[in-house]
């Protein structure tokens, strides 16, 4: 049975998982989202605090986490990480300051090196500001290596930046105010586009195309995470509704890369704000990390429908889910 791994907020918030039990937790503070390296021998989690932080640990045989360092961002409250593809360079986007950092990684370790930078978005446009409560700055909120650059959603902009791979601003896509941008993804192994999810406006974009909705209330749900299916023939997004159980959208995506329209389905996702969630090594299942459950929920998979498998564990305050 797949060892995997879940991050969230506390005090000790990294949790090494297997099956439907937390077989280990590590002391690391607001653990809110994890990555790993190209050849997964090492695991990367931030530390969501004001003077953020990032943490490196080896995957030892068992599936177990030896730590190996740490390093302060520069910026507050760091909410996603990755790595290059060849694995010399960490980008950590932190939010509440708008800026992206970038590490130099250790060659013989692994372990979090240099900062080289602290790119400050301040500089690249006014905040949007049609949401006043969440647009009154720059909020950086994910950051992904595309080989010579780097993409970066910046929610309080309403932008979606490309920066060079040690942080020159090349160029910045403007969303359509009060989109949010929060994640993005693209669909593996395809000439399609980028798909951008807007947590502000519950609605999933290609980058440069125009907004299909998510299928529930705009303004009393913000949307979380975005997955390409296996098959890569469906697009899901993960939405929260205040107190109420939150739930998974679902759009078929057609061969060349176009949301079907009218194609939205929506299902439970288990339990109260669905924080993040991704498929199994099988792709059968998919876990959710549904945070103001305490619990990660696992549902079912088949062919474009979820439904609840009946199983679930017990992890305080989950946020984030790695095989």
């Amino acid at each position: 049975m797949s060892i995997f791994y879940v991050g969230g907020y506390g005090e000790e918030s990294l949790h090494v998982c297997e099956g439907q039990e937390v077989i280990d937790i590590l002391p690391v503070k607001n653990a809110s989202y994890l990555c790993f390296s190209k050849d997964r021998s090492r695991l990367y989690a931030v530390s969501e605090t004001e003077n953020g932080g990032v943490a490196a640990f080896a995957v030892e045989d068992d599936g177990g986490l030896a730590y190996i360092n740490d390093g302060l961002t520069g910026g507050d409250h760091p909410c996603h990480l990755s790595i290059s593809p060849n694995g010399k360079l960490l980008y950590v986007a932190n939010y509440s300051s708008g800026s992206t950092t970038i590490f130099t990684l250790e060659s013989a370790t692994g372990g979090i090196g240099e900062c080289i930078t602290v790119v400050d978005h301040q500089g690249f446009g006014a905040p949007s500001n049609t949401v006043p409560e969440r647009q009154l700055r720059s909020h950086a909120h994910y950051v992904q290596s595309f080989g010579d650059h780097i993409l970066v959603c910046d929610l309080g902009l309403d932008a979606v930046l490309k920066l060079g791979v040690k942080g020159a601003l090349i160029d910045k896509n403007d969303l359509p105010p009060g989109f949010g941008p929060r994640h993005l993804v693209l669909r593996p192994g395809k000439k399609t586009p980028i798909y951008v999810l807007g947590e502000l406006e519950s609605a999933v974009m290609p980058l440069g195309g125009m907004p299909v909705s998510l299928g529930v209330p705009k303004g009393t749900t913000i949307s979380a995470a975005i997955r390409v299916s296996p098959d890569s023939r469906y697009l899901l997004a993960s939405n929260r509704i205040g107190s109420a159980d939150g739930s998974i959208s679902v759009l078929m995506l057609r061969e060349n890369g176009a949301i079907a329209e009218g194609s939205e389905k929506v299902f439970s996702s288990g339990g109260r704000c669905p924080r993040d969630f991704v498929f199994d090594p099988t792709g059968s299942k998919v876990y959710v990390a549904n945070q103001d459950s305490n619990r990660v929920d696992i549902l079912n998979w088949n062919d474009g429908d979820l439904d609840h498998s009946g199983l679930s564990f017990e992890v305080t305050n989950p946020t984030c889910v790695l095989f």
